[in-house]
């Protein structure tokens, strides 16, 4: 039997079935299925046992029998539904780019009130494709009974990569219901174009008062609405009487407007202080994709600084966009260089930080080489400036 099945012998594989079949042996004879007819397959079909059967194989040989059996037994009990999709979860993937159409009209058919089965989730990426598909499944996600779901969990990660094709209406509808979980509106945010992110946003959250959004959301909206954001949120008696919390909202405004109080905080008594300042001027200057020069001169006193100072810095160095830095600022990397390299308590996550920024910096300018050779210790500097982030 084994033989037959891995050679694909279809002249033999049916009389062999039921040969199988009346000595009593279903699992074996399931997987001949594949191999048989469709008139074959379907009479033999009802009589072997859900769990016995590999849907996927059949799924790609016998697609509408697997639609049909997947119909039936989604019109049992409802108990049994959650089982009965676990159970067919590997051809669901086949289904779905074959067959979305009749595989949409058997869920909708099916779901009801009932929670949406994390197969189904799975493959809402290829239904929402298909023509008329988009409106279906967003109205599945919306639907009362799922939508708390929707609001804990965010959007299924299979229907993201086709977020951007959808209508603005539906992911309006979307967005409005993850509203409530900030994490879960920067994962739809981001999935989206930037162009599109604030208009998304403010039909998510029209009228944001007392709200505290996570770094995560912050991270993906457009600059200027992100500045708008960290204004209002700098305005919140909760941030404004917690001095880390200020500094941190700070340092999501544009870089000249956050400069004068991260500069100020990178020159307190406290090395913690000095870090996590420094390390917010240099993410705010990524984010701002300008203002490098100011803020490597300010790192210029990390030769004089502790080493946890000086990883924090180059931590937050390492993530900048690439595209921001330019010759001219080879002469203050090699600085940086020399003041972790000099520096007699420089830990190893210091030196791993300087070497992740090297490699991006290698990454970023392999392929057009410098016509600067900056001639110092480190090499990768005179690979400036890079093509992209």
């Amino acid at each position: 039997m084994t033989g037959v099945a891995s050679a694909e012998r279809r002249d033999v594989a049916p009389a062999l079935l039921a040969c199988l079949m009346e000595a009593g042996c279903p699992q074996e004879a399931s997987r001949l299925l594949p191999l048989c007819s469709q008139a074959e397959a379907a009479r033999w079909l009802p009589r072997i046992e859900p769990e016995l059967i590999t849907w996927r194989r059949l799924a790609f040989t016998h697609p509408d029998l697997v639609l049909a059996a997947l119909g039936t037994a989604l019109a049992g009990p409802r108990a049994l539904r959650p089982w009965v999709w676990a159970r067919r979860a590997p051809a669901l993937a086949i289904l779905a780019r074959t067959h979305p159409d009749a595989l949409l009209d058997i869920a909708e058919a099916s779901l009801g009130e009932d929670p949406l089965p994390a197969p189904l989730a799975a493959v809402l990426g290829h239904l929402a494709r298909a023509p008329g598909g988009a409106d279906r499944v967003v109205a599945w996600l919306v639907h009362p009974a799922r939508a708390g779901a929707l609001r804990r969990g965010g959007v299924p990660p299979s229907l993201l990569p086709v977020l951007p094709r959808l209508p603005s209406a539906l992911v309006d509808a979307l967005a409005r219901e993850v509203a409530e979980n900030p994490n879960g509106l920067a994962v739809l945010l981001g999935a989206l174009p930037p162009g599109r992110r604030a208009v998304v946003f403010q039909a998510a959250v029209p009228a944001p008062d007392a709200q505290r959004w996570p770094d995560a959301l912050m991270e993906v909206l457009p600059h200027a609405l992100r500045a708008t954001e960290a204004r209002r949120q700098l305005a919140l008696k909760a941030i404004a009487e917690d001095a880390d919390a200020r500094l941190a909202m700070t340092a999501w405004l544009p870089i000249e407007e956050a400069r004068p109080t991260l500069e100020a905080a990178a020159r307190g008594s406290q090395a913690e202080d000095r870090a996590q300042a420094l390390a917010l001027l240099v993410r705010c200057t990524g984010r701002s994709r300008r203002g490098l020069d100011a803020t490597l001169m300010t790192l210029r006193r990390l030769r004089n600084e502790q080493d946890p100072v000086r990883l924090a810095a180059l931590g937050a160095l390492a993530q900048i966009p690439m595209a921001a830095l330019a010759d001219a600022h080879v002469d203050d990397l090699d600085g940086l260089v020399t003041a972790v390299v000099e520096a007699r308590d420089t830990s190893y996550g210091t030196r791993r930080a300087l070497l992740d920024l090297a490699r991006r910096c290698l990454l970023a300018r392999a392929t057009t080489p410098s016509r600067r050779s900056s001639g110092s210790a480190c090499a990768p500097w005179s690979v400036w400036p890079p093509r992209r982030a």
